[in-house]
């Protein structure tokens, strides 16, 4: 059986909705899995699991109460772009004041493959990679390191 889409509702950091047309079809073999937050993984009783589609080129993504769509090179992009060396960098997750050094800055100044810039997507977007074997990740005081593996 095919599926075929042609419109999606993406919610943005910015509560705007835009609709974005996917004109493939798409193979009902979706690759589909949850991942659990860095902060349950690292035994904190806290956060929501990320609930995630493979739709094409694109993710789709259910987590707390926002749904969202971005596009499977963005995990690429961050892994080339950010992650230089294998060293240790700061999640940087803060919306006030991400760290310069950190994942949270980079992609709300930088990356420029997905229209969200919130540096907030960062721990969600980190959830992923460790998931998918990208990158590892380490609790250090209040704070999460991630490194590319």
């Amino acid at each position: 059986m095919i599926w075929k889409f042609n419109s999606r509702r993406v919610v943005l950091p910015q509560d705007r909705l835009i609709y974005l047309r996917l004109n493939v079809d798409i193979d009902r073999n979706m690759v589909s899995f949850t991942c659990l937050p860095l902060s349950r993984l690292s035994g904190i009783n806290r956060g929501s699991e990320i609930n995630a589609e493979e739709v094409g080129e694109f993710y789709d993504i259910h987590w707390k109460n926002t749904h969202l769509m971005f596009p499977k090179k963005l995990l690429d992009d961050i892994r080339i772009r950010f992650f230089k060396t294998s060293e240790w960098y700061p999640l940087g997750a803060s919306m006030t004041n991400p760290p310069q050094n950190g994942l949270g800055y980079f992609i709300q100044n930088h990356q420029r493959v997905w229209e969200a810039h919130s540096p907030r997507f960062s721990s969600m977007l980190a959830a992923i990679m460790v998931h998918k074997k990208m990158i590892d990740f380490r609790k250090k005081g209040n704070a999460f390191e991630l490194r590319k593996l």
